[in-house]
């Protein structure tokens, strides 16, 4: 309910603001970037609430939150960087990090995957070895 108020508070706001500055090409680029991002976010959180709500594989599902919470992260991001050019280096700083971090998560979850039911390594030393074409 609460996001709800807010985007009825803040859309309008935003729209009577770029009206009465002059609507230019950089408004409608935020404003359509913000109506995306007023859609990402919202459905990016139920999902990592979901997952929270219903957590029965906390090794896999750990790491499936961290990589949904890119969603918000890159929306927000390509919005900030429309609105506020000068400071995006900054918050694509912090994006880089988290991508690298999500890039690790994504690597234990399927370790985990695999790992789940059986000993990876042991199975992996049963199989024949395939030849390769070159």
């Amino acid at each position: 309910t609460s996001y709800v108020i807010l985007v009825i508070v803040l859309v309008p706001l935003v729209i009577i603001h770029s009206l009465q500055n002059g609507f230019t090409k950089s408004d409608q680029g935020t404003l359509i970037a913000g109506g995306f991002v007023l859609l990402a976010v919202p459905i990016s959180i139920w999902q990592i609430t979901q997952h929270i709500v219903h957590y029965t594989k906390p090794s896999l599902q750990k790491h499936i939150i961290r990589i949904l919470w890119m969603v918000p992260i890159y929306a927000l991001n390509a919005w900030i960087g429309l609105e506020f050019p000068e400071q995006s280096i900054y918050m694509d700083s912090l994006r880089e990090c988290y991508e690298a971090y999500v890039i690790y998560n994504f690597m234990k979850y399927l370790l985990n995957y695999l790992n789940e039911d059986q000993d990876l390594e042991a199975v992996l030393e049963t199989k024949p070895q395939v030849n390769h074409l070159f």
